[in-house]
């Protein structure tokens, strides 16, 4: 029984010392830390810039909601876009069954259902994308 207590006394003074030595980088040399920091470092920064997102090519009118008291609201590409909102670069106009898209000089025109090619102004309706997807 001495003996326990002795070797408990002797294990709390022996963390007691390493506990007051600090042990520093235990995984990284001085020159791997630094560069690890520096990484960090950059990458904070970079996080505070915003990143360039790329302009959509294609448009797809998913439907348009109207509310009671006349507001409309269209949802492109997911998303809801309100009257006289921009998407893509385009002026969104919402009709009663379509959307117009006018900017670069020109307007596009898009139903329900229907995927728009911003470039060459090409429409696809759900039925034609489907059917090519089961080829």
């Amino acid at each position: 029984m001495k003996r326990s207590v002795a070797l408990s006394i002797l294990a709390a003074f022996a963390a007691a010392e390493a506990a007051a030595q600090p042990l520093g980088r235990v995984f990284f040399s001085p020159a791997q830390r630094a560069q690890i920091v520096a990484g960090r470092q950059a990458a904070s920064a970079d996080a505070g810039s915003s990143p360039v997102v790329a302009a959509p090519t294609t448009a797809r009118l998913s439907g348009i909601v109207r509310s009671s008291d006349g507001a409309r609201l269209a949802w492109l590409d997911g998303r809801p876009v309100a009257d006289g909102a921009t998407h893509a670069g385009f002026v969104v106009r919402i009709g009663d069954s379509s959307v117009r898209l006018i900017g670069e000089g020109r307007e596009l025109r898009l139903r329900a259902g229907e995927t728009l090619d911003l470039a060459s102004g090409e429409r696809r309706s759900v039925a034609v994308i489907a059917t090519e997807q089961l080829r």
